[in-house]
């Protein structure tokens, strides 16, 4: 009988050890969970104690559904995620005094996200050949299989990890901000296309998709780690598709007057009151006089930050 009640009670026991180890598993969208990325504007400045240039979410709009990063201006794209934390207050889940209780569990922390971008190998864009991307920094060429993004061909991957800092109560949800293409997974984006790659000439005209998926991750005040859904967001690559010229849309298709890019570079026309993006390159369009602004003053600096951020001669043209 003792040893019948023994084998008994070490089965409940390794039930019970199941159990801890299962419940910390990282992924887990019930604790935590992404909401969207909220589309953000820059506040002009100025009002009701708001620091100049601080961006804030437009409550005009939702969330944006994918990206767009402009090669030619930006090489960091910033993600701004709505995070909820899901996890209920030990005190409600116990009924316990907050007396009785030891500290509170349910208090995350937000450390970062895990990010991997997948883009498709093209004979005819800007990435035609495995040296664009290369294996030195972290690049992966494999062959794509039953794939949407790259069914016949190959493609480029990469993973990497940016840093994230956001403190989040028991059933409450904050906006946060975080690097999902650092700068140095923008630039070895942007040498493809840039001037010194003279062989792809088609660079105004063509957009590169690709695919980023993502997942969040936060701990816990136990120190259990939690992981957000693993997110896919699409993302558009481009080369001057958000500068306008005067008195026309975003992009450049079809436009290519001289006299009219030569307005780019006439400081007079940059409009004084214009309120720049929140992140510039990132979204949303903006004239292009503002751009050959703050880049001609990128090349009174010394290299190779100058010549890595050179004016595009085609917006700003030097005479």
């Amino acid at each position: 009988m003792s040893a019948t009640i023994h084998r008994h009670i070490t089965t409940a026991l390794l039930l019970v050890a199941a159990v801890v180890v299962t419940g910390c598993v990282q992924q887990n969208p019930t604790a935590i969970q992404f909401v969207g990325n909220a589309a953000v504007l820059r506040q002009p400045g100025g009002g009701g104690g708001t620091q100049p240039g601080t961006c804030i979410k437009d409550q005009t709009q939702f969330y944006r559904s994918f990206g767009t990063i402009d090669l030619m201006i930006a090489t960091q794209y910033d993600l701004f995620p709505e995070i909820e934390n899901r996890l209920e207050r030990s005190v409600n889940v116990s009924g316990n005094l907050p007396s009785h209780l030891r500290a509170d569990a349910s208090y995350i922390t937000v450390e970062g996200a895990e990010i991997t971008i997948r883009l498709r190998q093209d004979k005819e864009g800007p990435y035609d050949k495995s040296s664009d991307l290369p294996a030195s920094n972290g690049w992966v060429r494999q062959q794509a299989a039953t794939d949407a993004l790259a069914p016949t061909s190959f493609y480029f991957t990469k993973t990497w990890f940016s840093p994230m800092a956001r403190s989040i109560p028991s059933l409450e949800r904050v906006l946060a901000r975080f690097q999902l293409i650092p700068p140095d997974v923008g630039q070895d984006l942007r040498r493809a296309w840039s001037n010194e790659n003279e062989q792809y000439e088609d660079r105004y005209t063509t957009v590169v998709p690709a695919m980023l998926d993502f997942q969040i991750e936060a701990r816990m005040a136990d120190g259990t780690v939690i992981r957000t859904q693993i997110v896919r967001y699409p993302m558009n690559l481009c080369w001057g598709c958000l500068l306008f010229l005067p008195g026309t849309s975003p992009g450049v298709d079809d436009v290519d007057p001289v006299n009219m890019f030569r307005q780019c570079s006439n400081k007079v026309l940059t409009v004084e009151q214009f309120t720049p993006p929140c992140i510039p390159g990132n979204d949303e369009a903006m004239p292009c006089g503002f751009y050959c602004h703050v880049c001609q003053g990128n090349e009174t600096l010394t290299t190779p930050f100058a010549t890595e951020y050179a004016c595009d001669t085609r917006f700003c043209p030097k005479s």
